[in-house]
């Protein structure tokens, strides 16, 4: 990555000026840079003038010292250049319409609301970050074995995903999934919607089964309600991405369906953020959109996809079996085992829509990247 000519103008009591050539002509730049700039906790105000090619920043003098403020906005000054590396900073993308229906301007914005309010807060995060303590713990209650048979099965159900297909290929009215890409956008969600109010139905037989697992059986019912649950969170992401176009045949496609499992069942703020960032990776990898030259490279380095696959499972396996920790506590595991399955399958599922319809968008160039727009 290529450093971006700076010098700083001035900097007393709480204010800084640079100045930042590339900020004369370069509008995507000026508008990323403010975005991570404005991330910084200690930056209380950001000004950029184009014409005087400066950037402005008020700070809490408290919080930051001379030099560390100057190496931060250095590295957001660089950053701001490469998109892709952007991520790190930035865990958001915005997208901006090109040529959309009612329809489907109507869908963007429920995607974009949708996705404002899926970072965990209040009692889920409290609860998010009282497990992430505990995690240890049911690494020693949970033999190793188990994480390789519930790992197993799920590959087994990724691979089985064209029994999935034949499921749906009567009422999606084609023989290749991969139509629907090209199909209208109502259709597919038409489609997306039948597989979500089955998902709910049987969701609630697992979650049923679930509660009634006897205490001394602790391991044995987890791993196989563990098993259930997760190859069936699995299925529904599978079915919902083909009523789309999208299936899990290849290493990227498996990745993705793996972010999208992660982002609906984190339970931390940078959990979900650090979901968020690997799925939109994988967006921008995916949909092959051209940043600059060598930036899909850098992208494939930054994490291989059998990487961000074995990750999801190890981060799956333990948000569906932290329930064995407090399996002595009745009215938790009670009420665990007999909503959050229901609760786990309904929000993956809602989850996967809104993802794939998105992908259906980009992929129809009937939205862009907005910080990405040439």
């Amino acid at each position: 990555m290529s450093s971006v000519k700076f010098k700083v103008i001035h900097q007393v009591f709480g204010r800084i000026r640079l100045e930042i050539p590339i900020l004369k002509n370069n509008a995507d730049y000026r508008w990323l840079l403010e975005k991570l700039v404005k991330s910084l906790e200690v930056v209380k105000e950001v000004r950029i003038s184009p014409f005087a090619r400066s950037l402005v920043v008020e700070y809490d003098r408290q919080g930051i010292s001379e030099a560390d403020l100057q190496a931060k906005l250095e590295r957001a000054i660089n950053v701001a250049n490469h998109p892709v590396l952007a991520l790190q900073l930035q865990p958001f993308l915005s997208y901006e319409a090109i040529d959309l229906s009612e329809y489907e301007a109507i869908q963007l914005t429920e995607i974009e609301e949708w996705l404002d309010k899926q970072k965990p807060f209040g009692l889920k995060e409290v609860i998010g970050y009282i497990f992430r303590f505990l995690k240890k713990a049911v690494n020693f209650i949970v033999p190793a074995w188990i994480f390789k048979k519930i790992g197993a099965a799920c590959e087994a159900t990724t691979k089985n995903w064209q029994h999935d297909w034949q499921k749906i290929k009567h009422n999606a009215s084609v023989e290749d999934y991969k139509m629907l890409r090209q199909s209208k956008l109502e259709k597919c969600d038409r489609l997306a919607e039948q597989i979500i109010n089955h998902s709910r139905k049987e969701a609630f037989a697992i979650g049923s089964f679930a509660a009634l697992t006897e205490l001394g059986n602790v391991i044995v019912g987890e791993v196989g309600d563990t098993i259930e649950t997760m190859t069936y969170a699995l299925k529904t992401i599978h079915r919902i991405g083909l009523c789309y176009g999208y299936a899990p045949e290849d290493s990227q496609e498996k990745a993705y369906v793996w972010g999208i499992f992660n982002m609906a069942t984190a339970q931390t703020k940078q959990e979900w953020e650090e979901a968020r960032k690997a799925l939109q990776s994988l967006s921008l990898n995916l949909e092959k959109i051209k940043l600059e030259e060598g930036t899909v490279e850098d992208l494939k380095q930054q994490k291989s996809h059998q990487e961000i696959i074995d990750s999801g499972i190890k981060g799956a396996i333990y948000t569906l079996t932290k329930r064995t920790t407090f399996q002595v506590i009745p009215l938790y595991s009670f009420v665990v085992d007999t909503w959050g399955d229901v609760k786990l399958i309904e929000e993956i599922a809602k989850a996967a829509k809104r993802h794939y319809q998105l992908r259906w968008l980009l992929d129809n160039q009937k939205v862009n990247f907005a910080p990405l727009a040439s």
